[in-house]
C-alpha cells in the first residue's frame, strides 16, 4: 500500500458526472493511506460532490487513513460554502464531522 496518492477530480464533478468520481475515489482510498483530491480543475460541482467527499472523509477516518482536499477552485469553493461547509476562516474543517 502507497503511503500517499492525489486524485485529480475532473472538470465536471455533478450528480451526473460523479459515479465515475466514486470509483476513482474508492480506488485512491484502497490503495494509500493519506489521499489528496485536488480540486483545480473542477469547472462544474454540486452537493453531490460535497456528500461524496463527506463520505470518503468518514470512510477514512473509519479505516485510519487519512483524506483532504487541495487546491478547491473557487466552483468547489462556493458549492462547500453553500451547503454550511466553508473551506476557507478560522473554523472551516468540512473533515471533522
Amino acid at each position: 500500500m502507497a503511503d500517499k496518492t492525489t486524485l485529480t477530480l475532473p472538470d465536471d464533478c455533478r450528480v451526473r458526472a460523479i459515479r465515475s468520481v466514486h470509483d476513482e475515489m474508492t480506488k485512491s482510498l484502497a490503495a494509500a493511506r493519506h489521499v489528496e483530491i485536488d480540486g483545480t480543475g473542477v469547472v462544474l460541482c454540486d452537493i453531490a460532490l460535497v456528500q461524496l467527499v463527506i463520505s470518503a472523509a468518514q470512510t477514512a477516518r473509519r479505516t485510519g487513513k487519512q483524506i483532504r482536499l487541495v487546491n478547491p477552485s473557487a466552483e468547489v469553493a462556493a458549492t462547500f460554502a453553500r451547503a454550511g461547509l466553508p473551506l476557507d476562516g478560522p473554523h472551516a474543517d468540512p473533515f471533522n464531522f
